[in-house]
């Protein structure tokens, strides 16, 4: 069993009062959403939801599981970030040709809120238009 996985849609299910509303919110059949809290339930050998044909109710053993299930999974959802952020990064090469003017008009002065992480350097060409190259090396923007 996905404990995770068991542990947010126990968690959808506490918050929204419905396995019919947390089942669509997950993009998972009522029947799923109802045999992975049975089977969480199974797994941990106590009953955390008291189910009716018309409501829900967190049983005393449920709600302590939703206060302590809602902490992990936020843990583990801020260190998926925090390992994957470095991936997100831009990284690379990305050359931009524009008309002269523009790069030390407009482009330069934008690039450092939009790519803060990458290194830039604008190289000046005798053409009509420029070359903005971005890359991972270490640089100073020469305008």
């Amino acid at each position: 069993m996905d404990q995770i996985r068991a542990m947010k849609v126990f968690l959808r299910v506490a918050e929204r009062g419905s396995l019919t509303a947390a089942s669509l919110d997950l993009g998972l059949s009522r029947g799923g959403a109802s045999s992975v809290l049975t089977e969480l339930e199974r797994y941990l050998g106590v009953q955390l939801i008291e189910r009716t044909t018309r409501s829900l109710r967190l049983t005393e053993d449920g709600q302590y599981y939703l206060d302590k299930a809602r902490a992990i999974t936020e843990a583990v959802e801020n260190l998926e970030d925090e390992v994957g952020a470095a991936e997100r990064q831009p990284r690379g090469r990305l050359r931009v040709q524009i008309p002269a003017g523009l790069t030390t008009l407009a482009l330069a002065p934008a690039l450092p809120g939009f790519l803060p992480p990458i290194r830039r350097s604008i190289w000046k060409s005798c053409h009509a238009t420029e070359c903005l190259i971005l890359s991972a090396r270490r640089s100073t923007p020469q305008c």
